[in-house]
């Protein structure tokens, strides 16, 4: 039999039937969320479902994009969230063209298998929604007495189930999102794993209780496969799940069974004291973690007004390494690549750098006395170390009652001294206009420094000319606000802009972006930003958002008007500005 010849519709061009829809779209005047409860004929869009299978491919992508599924009621409510009311039916068939799913419920129909058995019933099965790549769960206020006699195996088995109906029914989901929380998980491959792993963050940010009587039962449940564990024990999780009482047993054990896939591992503690028991247990058996790539320890941090440090605080007595626990025979964690340490360094010898140097890419360290001590003691950056270091990011920002360096040159030198060929470099600490004047030139030791943040560091312009000068590979420059303090006051004058090319032009021929906070005379910045752009012929990003308030453009501006800079316009017009 002959096929039915097409409609002469259906040979226009896409971009001709997206032409039209948008017009006749825009020609309402209202938009679909205007018109959701308006008659059929009353939506002007509506009409083009019916030309043909292009139109009404069109019509759909433009509304059929975010899919809502409200399972928190019986019965189950579905449709497009902007797509009129009336019309939800006629959309049907667009399924696949959802990107997002929207999935409404409470906590307890899913610990019950409440929540599964409405998703069967409703047809929405393997394959129903194809091409969505995001799932955002929302958990409203429900009822707390239908899982309430279930046990805690019981309800981790109807989780299981429950994520896995969903990757079959969204099997090209890659994203999930809690709204209102403060997390949002994107990985690679979604499977039952990591809706666990959700599930698990979910206790942690609702405010009403676990019906898990103990949340470390997962252990008993089996699942051994688990490859990332995220426990922030001492804030996120229950208060009576803190590292420092009796459960830090079950996080230990929790650790321990998964040590050998485990790839994440984030443990906040109030003190050191707990720390060592990450690596040897009560009886001296030594665990290690031989997939471990990351691993956090957390701690309070100590917050500075890195402009306005107050003497009146108390200050932090030093730790005593000789009582610190050592472990000469321990090789936990052999393949790390990045490591943060934002407590006191909590072990006496160098178990957490010990057989993982060549590997390590990213540190990420808070200075106090023990860590330099320990530092020191071992040796453990030399300039043959730890050849893949990328990124060190170094916090010294912290008060302490006896100080481990002589000299401010003397902690700039150590600080620099640790991963002294990373390209990326972050050095959270305080130094006066003078005191900077004497450590710039240990910069010229570092050539291999790419991008360098001093946010808490004073300088003046000639010193940031200086630093410049002595890093010819860096790309990327934050400081504090710069000043004019010692420059000669011919900078003053409309030869200003000419004097200092002459004298520095050209440095930095490489640098390309800076970034720059703090306080300080506005015109003086301003002056420091058009000059310094003027003796680096590259740089054309320039982030002062910190300065959002409109004073500083309109000063600026007039400094960019004043005689002395029109013969450079050219220049500075491929100047970008964030504010």
């Amino acid at each position: 039999m002959n096929s039915l010849p097409l409609s002469p519709f259906q040979l226009f061009p896409s971009l001709v039937v997206e032409l039209v829809v948008d017009y006749v779209a825009s020609s309402s005047g209202r938009s679909v969320k205007e018109s959701k409860n308006d008659d059929t004929h009353r939506l002007p869009l509506i009409p083009l479902l019916w030309v043909c299978r292009n139109f009404r491919d069109i019509v759909y992508s433009r509304f059929c994009t975010v899919y809502e599924l409200d399972l928190s009621s019986s019965p189950v409510k579905a449709g497009w969230s902007s797509w009129p009311t009336r019309l939800r039916k006629m959309a049907r068939p667009a399924y696949r063209l959802a990107s997002v799913v929207v999935l409404r419920l409470d906590q307890w129909s899913m610990f019950s298998g409440e929540a599964r058995e409405l998703l069967s019933n409703n047809q929405y099965s393997r394959g129903s929604i194809p091409n969505a790549r995001l799932l955002t769960l929302e958990f409203v206020s429900g009822r707390t007495h239908t899982a309430s006699y279930l046990g805690d195996t019981e309800i981790i088995a109807n989780i299981i189930r429950f994520a896995e109906h969903l990757w079959q029914m969204a099997p090209a989901i890659t994203e999930v999102k809690l709204p209102g929380r403060d997390f949002s998980g994107r990985v690679r491959k979604i499977d039952t794993r990591h809706f666990i792993n959700l599930a698990l963050k979910l206790y942690q940010y609702e405010h009403v209780a676990t019906p898990l009587r103990n949340p470390f039962n997962f252990i008993e449940a089996g699942i051994s496969d688990l490859v990332t564990l995220d426990c922030n024990l001492d804030s996120s999780l229950s208060r009576r799940y803190s590292v420092d009482n009796d459960s830090y047993a079950y996080f230990l054990q929790l650790t321990r069974q998964n040590a050998s896939t485990l790839r994440s591992l984030i443990v906040n503690v109030g003190s050191v004291k707990n720390v060592s028991s990450l690596v040897r247990d009560a009886g001296g058996n030594y665990a290690e973690y031989p997939s471990l790539h990351t691993l956090k320890l957390c701690g309070p941090r100590i917050e500075c007004d890195i402009y306005n440090m107050s003497r009146d605080r108390p200050l932090l007595p030093p730790v005593d390494i000789a009582k610190l626990p050592v472990f000469p025979d321990a090789t936990p964690f052999p393949r790390l690549l990045q490591l943060h340490i934002s407590i006191s360094y909590p072990f006496g010898d160098d178990t957490l750098f010990r057989g993982n140097a060549a590997r390590l890419k990213y540190l990420d360290i808070q200075i106090y006395p023990a860590t330099v001590d320990i530092l020191r003691k071992y040796a453990l950056f030399t300039p043959a170390s730890h050849p893949h270091l990328q990124l060190v990011y170094i916090d010294h920002m912290a008060n302490f009652q006896v100080s481990p360096f002589a000299s401010p040159k003397e902690r700039m030198q150590f600080l620099l001294s640790i991963g002294p060929h990373a390209p990326v470099r972050k050095i959270y600490d305080i130094y006066s206009k003078p005191q900077f004047k004497k450590i710039v030139s240990l910069f010229a030791d570092h050539t291999c420094i790419q991008t360098l943040s001093l946010p808490g560091t004073c300088m003046e312009f000639k010193h940031i000319i200086i630093l410049v000068k002595s890093l010819p590979l860096l790309k990327e420059l934050c400081t504090n606000a710069p000043c004019f303090d010692s420059i000669p006051t011919c900078v003053a004058l409309p030869t200003a802009p000419a004097v200092v090319v002459a004298m520095y032009a050209p440095v930095g021929a490489r640098l390309r972006r800076w970034h720059f906070g703090g306080k300080g005379k506005y015109d003086e910045i301003a002056k420091c930003v058009l000059l310094l752009a003027l003796v680096c012929p590259n740089l054309d990003d320039i982030d002062a958002s910190i300065f959002s308030d409109g004073e500083f453009v309109r000063k600026l501006q007039n400094v960019y008007y004043t005689q002395g800079f029109e013969s450079h316009a050219t220049r500075l017009k491929k100047l970008a500005f964030k504010f």
